[in-house]
């Protein structure tokens, strides 16, 4: 399959965390369509194998879910679910894993249908048992699938209001220099999408520089918070990088770096 270039940057614009759905079932031929994307193995120049592996379960009846305090924060009337499986093993599984995992929610997004990532908040021991796991592999995140409800509950309201989820970074913050002339017109547009890409409790923490003709993705700091790899968000960041960059006619490859730089995307 090639990117769908158009469709993923206007589901990237589009796209809200949802945490609460319709409990209506989702179409066969929309589950064929996604199943498509979560098995093609690699998009653009970054191929991940059995770095990651993400799963969709058709049916879901037993609740993985679980509320941040009490009820609240609680994935409501979610009839199906993406588990995302990554391999410890595998080097630079995290940033694979966000890059694959993001490919999957935008082609949600495009599908009409409602997601939201949940690292840290789901119970593992009930997620486990819905796949047959390797010897280093493990459930990094799952998200509830189904179809958006009429309306947000309460409690989710009040979710994205004190997770600030509306919230983003100036691009000034996010890539210094980036309204000047030594930025070309791509990596800005690259940057811009990026800027909306979700993450942990919206902490945003990938930061971006243009340096010898390539666009380079680092962290903020190399510590991890909330229990989840910052380089897990970088990756979901990558995918939306690439995007805005091809969507502006510049295709090209990504290469991952080591310490606090996470990847360089040259065209």
């Amino acid at each position: 399959m090639d990117m769908p270039v158009d469709a993923w940057c206007q589901a990237a614009l589009d796209r809200h965390s949802r945490r609460t759905l319709d409990e209506k079932a989702i179409a066969p031929p929309v589950f064929e369509e996604l199943e498509a994307v979560c098995s093609a193995g690699g998009w653009g120049s970054l191929v991940w194998g059995r770095a990651t592996r993400i799963l969709i379960v058709r049916e879901l009846r037993t609740n993985i879910f679980k509320g941040i305090v009490g009820a609240y924060g609680r994935i409501e009337g979610a009839p199906s679910c993406l588990l995302f499986v990554g391999d410890r093993a595998v080097p630079h599984m995290s940033e694979l894993l966000g890059y694959a995992g993001e490919a999957v929610l935008l082609e949600a997004t495009r599908l009409g249908l409602a997601t939201c990532w949940v690292g840290g908040f789901f119970k593992r021991e009930r997620a486990v048992e819905l796949v047959s796991l390797g010897p280093s592999e493990e459930i990094v995140a799952v998200s509830p699938l189904g179809y958006p409800a009429d309306r947000q509950t309460f409690s989710e309201k009040l979710m994205k209001t004190l997770a600030g989820a509306h919230k983003r970074r100036e691009l000034e913050v996010l890539a210094p220099g980036v309204t000047g002339d030594g930025w070309p017109e791509w990596a800005q547009e690259a940057v811009s999408l990026a800027r909306v890409a979700p993450s942990a409790v919206n902490r945003q923490p990938w930061r971006f520089r243009f340096e010898d003709g390539a666009l380079i993705v680092a962290l903020d700091d190399v510590k991890d918070t909330y229990h989840i790899p910052k380089r897990l968000d970088c990756g979901i960041s990558m995918l939306h990088a690439e995007v805005g960059a091809r969507a502006h006619g510049a295709p090209g490859t990504w290469e991952f770096l080591d310490g606090v730089d996470v990847a360089r995307y040259t065209v």
